[in-house]
């Protein structure tokens, strides 16, 4: 029997018990459809590409439509769409930052998530609250501390998601919650989850691992991030990731740093690339925030002059709730060619 199955019976044999102790009154239900999206006027003021120097317009980034379901606080469900035109500046197949490319120019609709959610209220685990979620998910790599102390998914994706070290989203089974009653200390979080590495249907013997282990209380956060990709003919991935920082509602400075080991096969040399990533906010008044971003990412540790930096500043201005106006500017190089420098008029807006 293979790990990822062995993983499987066990998540199955646990869920039996739980369901078999667990007792909880259905309460009213409630549903809830909403969205947001990211609308940019952008300019391309600087391009190591002549034909995309100067570019400018308007772009419908990402948008997405939600619906939710709960009957309480022991079961929830959401299904969530997404459109969206391609990535930013000089990541493959750019849409604004590069030439334009045909295939990818018009947007695209998919399901971002599809799963349900479900807390185990039983005293045979009340130590470690679990709730067992199922479907298409957002990944311990992307919705753990990181992304909450970030803030600005509006601006810019967090460097494992804006890199392609590790996905957003992954079908699969995972288990959350925190450990208070077992450590009888506050703040500490665990999320586990096997997943197929894909939000497409399984088509291989791989699987993907992940783990996560997160501290946050008094504006202090912390989290350890690490998962093992399965490969075909015995090659692997892994990635290791941590965060930690401080922040108030008023202001807040981070750090991730990560690094990933890859094999194609079991006698292949070990390809290592790893980033770093400081981001921070201050708030001048209760509608206008600083917002600031500098990354360094190498994709390949034993070749030179192919690190890529980034570096993003911005002003947030919220009028109201729903709506964020954010002028910035973004500056990326990869390697050792000419900076490409974008200005943007970002509208993150919700609905």
């Amino acid at each position: 029997m293979t790990l990822a199955r062995s993983v499987g019976v066990i998540a199955a044999l646990v869920l039996s018990v739980a369901t078999l102790s667990a007792s909880a009154e259905d309460a009213a239900p409630t549903s809830k459809v909403s969205g947001y999206g990211y609308l940019d006027y952008f300019n391309n003021v600087a391009h190591p590409d002549p034909d995309s120097e100067g570019l400018d317009g308007f772009r419908m980034r990402r948008l997405y439509l939600t619906y939710d379901y709960s009957n309480g606080a022991a079961y929830k469900a959401r299904v969530r769409l997404e459109s969206n035109d391609g990535s930013l500046f000089l990541q493959p197949d750019a849409v604004s930052g590069a030439k334009s490319n045909p295939d990818k120019s018009l947007p695209s609709v998919f399901v971002k998530d599809a799963y349900l959610q479900w807390k185990i209220e039983s005293a045979a685990v009340a130590s470690i609250h679990p709730s067992i979620i199922a479907g298409i998910q957002p990944t311990p790599a992307f919705s753990g501390i990181e992304e909450d102390a970030w803030k600005y998914r509006a601006l810019e994706k967090t460097p494992l998601d804006l890199r392609g070290i590790a996905s957003s989203r992954d079908m699969g089974i995972s288990i959350r919650g925190d450990l208070d009653k077992a450590l009888g200390v506050k703040g500490f979080g665990y999320w586990l989850m096997v997943g197929n590495d894909s939000t497409k249907p399984e088509t291989n013997k791989q699987q993907r691992f992940y783990g996560l282990a997160t501290y946050q209380r008094r504006g202090l956060a912390a989290e350890a991030f690490a998962d093992w990709r399965q490969r075909p003919n015995d090659g692997s991935q892994n990635t290791v990731k941590v965060t930690g920082g401080y922040g108030t509602e008023r202001a807040g400075l981070y750090a991730t740093l990560f690094q990933q080991w890859a094999r194609v096969d079991a006698s292949a040399p070990s390809h290592r690339a790893s980033g770093v990533s400081v981001f921070g906010r201050y708030a001048i008044s209760k509608a206008i925030e600083l917002v600031g971003r500098g990354d360094v990412f190498d994709p390949d540790r034993d070749a030179n002059d192919d690190a890529r930096t980034l570096i993003l500043g911005g002003v947030a201005y919220r009028p109201f709730a729903q709506l964020h106006v954010i002028p910035n500017v973004v500056v990326e190089r990869d390697g050792s060619d000419d900076p490409a420098a974008t200005a943007r008029l970002t509208f993150w807006f919700q609905f």
